[in-house]
């Protein structure tokens, strides 16, 4: 397998490129979708806690990470 930074060949069982340190895509998938799950549950608790303006700023957030995001996109809508 190859890093799709440095193109150096690394072992399908490494999470990181040695050359480079560059993290695998299914790995560096599963890193940025445990972070929006985080933002998502920190937007919810803004919002039931009446925190509007960081609710509205944390799911514009997601959505610059992620613009498919529906629910954030759905949530955001809401609240505007």
């Amino acid at each position: 397998m190859l890093c799709p930074t440095c193109n150096s060949a690394i072992s399908e069982d490494s999470m990181l490129c040695l050359r480079c340190g560059a993290l695998q895509e299914a790995i560096h998938n599963q890193v940025i979708h445990g972070f929006v799950q985080e933002l998502m549950e920190e937007g919810r608790t803004a919002y039931e806690d009446n925190q509007h303006e960081e609710a509205i700023a944390t799911f514009k957030k997601i959505l610059e990470i992620q613009p498919e995001h529906a629910e954030a996109a759905k949530s955001l809508s809401l609240i505007e």
